[in-house]
């Protein structure tokens, strides 16, 4: 995913470091508009601060917008689904499982098989959280 970046914008003069490139690739979870919106605001984040570079703070700013628009979206009883999702690597098949693969809150990912994986964005919100440790204790 940090290739797709690295393609287009050389590194050196855009980030303070490579690990800004990389946390920035790990948040979009592949979803290569995703990270497109991310690197996007991470780029006015850091020009409206008046950074030189884009640094940990804007990118942590722009991942965190992103989680704020999924907030906006998901219906809180979705996070029961999701939860189960991260377990089982599995999404299920009935309105709600295709919803979730339609608004991108859950992922799909294909290689020797296929499996499904809750956004990473969407995995550090709150009642993501909640919902995951109340599943953990079932």
């Amino acid at each position: 995913m940090a290739s797709v970046i690295e393609k287009r914008v050389d590194i050196d003069a855009i980030f303070e470091s490579r690990s800004q490139l990389l946390e920035l690739a790990k948040a979009s979870g592949g979803h290569v508009r995703q990270l497109m919106q991310m690197m996007r605001s991470a780029c006015q984040t850091a020009s409206t601060r008046k950074h030189a570079k884009i640094i940990s703070e804007d990118i942590e700013y722009a991942v965190k917008q992103q989680q704020f628009s999924f907030e906006r979206f998901i219906p809180e009883e979705h996070y029961t689904h999701l939860a189960q999702v991260c377990l089982t690597k599995n999404v299920s098949k009935d309105e709600i499982g295709q919803l979730m693969l339609f608004n991108t809150s859950v992922l799909e990912y294909n290689g020797d098989k296929r499996w499904n994986y809750p956004n990473p964005v969407v995995k550090r919100n709150e009642f993501f959280q909640e919902a995951l440790q109340s599943a953990q204790k079932q």
